[in-house]
């Protein structure tokens, strides 16, 4: 893995962004290149988000393209908004860093609206899928009531839904909205399923 920013700058498709994206997120990038199949042709300074540090929405889905053709493992996808905007940027950051922390190295995350996160879990169906979820659901509620980061509380709902073997991700990505949309509609702070 790279480590030191003359490292990361001396690689030619990962040369260092300007304005806010950190150095934390540039060695978090190069170990994600290197446990991923990067798409010949993306640029690796427009696939990610320069708040969180996460893939963003373009990246996301050039990277799911990718691995569609490379695997036949199955996959879930998560689609996670906050269940309200104050104080979006200081929430959505820590929320992030929440959602990477739980997951396996193998997992993808992106930031692919101001609100909203797409979390792609490989080699889980949907009924663990949806456990994982309420995880998540459970542990931004739990940990956000302590006020960390200054947070006032903060709940999120969840969209899950299971990717079928080489769909588009677009398809999964229209249930996962379905899901969310009806956890939301049934009061917000909950996960909602979608089968394919």
């Amino acid at each position: 893995m790279l480590s030191t920013k003359a490292e990361i700058e001396a690689t030619p498709s990962l040369k260092a962004p300007h304005g806010e994206a950190t150095f934390e997120a540039w060695r978090a990038l190069t170990a994600m290149s290197a446990r991923l199949r990067w798409p010949s042709g993306l640029d690796a300074t427009r696939a990610f988000d320069a708040l969180t540090g996460v893939l963003n929405r373009a990246g996301f889905e050039r990277v799911v393209a990718a691995q569609r053709e490379a695997t036949r493992a199955p996959r879930s996808l998560l689609a996670l908004q906050l269940d309200d905007d104050h104080g979006l940027e200081r929430a959505i950051a820590y929320i992030t860093h929440r959602v990477q922390c739980s997951l396996y190295e193998q997992d993808l995350i992106a930031r692919v609206s101001p609100a909203e996160l797409a979390i792609l879990l490989h080699d889980v169906r949907l009924n663990s899928a949806v456990r994982v979820a309420q995880r998540l659901c459970d542990e931004v509620r739990h940990r956000t009531s302590r006020g960390v980061w200054g947070l006032a509380p903060r709940t999120v709902s969840l969209g899950v839904t299971e990717i079928l073997n080489g769909e588009p991700l677009s398809g999964a990505l229209r249930r996962a909205a379905i899901a969310l949309n009806n956890a939301k509609q049934r009061g917000g702070d909950r996960v909602g399923a979608c089968r394919a």
